[in-house]
């Protein structure tokens, strides 16, 4: 079960357990929610494997305890960075593979292939993964950076931040799809790169920055910050 499938009174009743081995029914009861609404919800949490009760006590399970860590002691969730990977793939040094989204948000943009990082993922496996999915090709990946992006709309409320680990390949094989669910794929050489994501919706100057480590990686690994204010979605 995902914390997010949790309701308001739910995550209430477990806020009690963090700060707690085992509680009591009426312990373990929050302040302002009804009697009635409580026992059902308790009953929920239990039937659901996120509470045991042992006698009078009851405790988190090992299910129970996975989820918490989303929450506070409030019962209250957060927003967390979204972890993903940005997949540069060269072919003979002269070319980048692009991909012209066809996908909310940023419908048109025309960037690398991206994706989210599973758990127990890394970032080069997670690149395997998606340049497969989204192109049809293979490649082995290099991890080179991190660049965190905050992009803020309207004005300044948080639409993304996205810690986005940049990965390089050379000389992909297989044979490339090149429209699909997720975009139109296609070969671009280097020195048309900048014009063409010029108009992009996300275009910083850091999209300048990146061409420019990838075509010579630097010996270390870098981090890049940006926060930015879109003008659209």
């Amino acid at each position: 079960m995902d914390y997010r499938d949790l309701s308001f009174v739910q995550y209430k009743i477990l806020s009690g357990f963090i700060r707690s081995p085992g509680l009591s029914y009426s312990h373990a009861q929050p302040e302002n929610i009804d009697r009635d609404l409580y026992k059902y919800h308790l009953k929920f949490l239990v039937e659901k494997g996120i509470l045991s009760k042992s006698g009078s006590v009851y405790r988190l399970t090992d299910a129970g305890k996975k989820l918490v860590q989303y929450l506070d002691v409030h019962g209250d969730t957060h927003p967390t960075f979204k972890i993903s990977v940005l997949c540069y793939v060269l072919r003979n040094h002269s070319e980048l593979l692009m991909q012209k989204r066809l996908r909310q948000p940023f419908f048109g943009d025309i960037d690398v292939i991206s994706g989210k990082i599973q758990p127990g993922e890394t970032p080069e496996n997670a690149a395997v993964r998606k340049l497969a999915e989204e192109s049809g090709l293979s490649a082995s990946f290099s991890f080179l950076g991190v660049i965190r992006k905050v992009r803020r709309w309207p004005k300044t409320e948080i639409f993304e931040d996205t810690l986005y680990h940049i990965c390089l390949a050379e000389n992909p094989a297989g044979n490339l799809v090149t429209v699909n669910d997720f975009g139109e794929n296609m070969w671009v050489s280097l020195n048309r790169v900048p014009d063409l994501i010029s108009g992009n919706m996300t275009y910083t100057p850091n999209s300048l920055r990146l061409l420019e480590l990838i075509s010579a990686p630097p010996k270390e690994t870098f981090y890049i910050h940006e926060d930015i204010t879109l003008s659209r979605i």
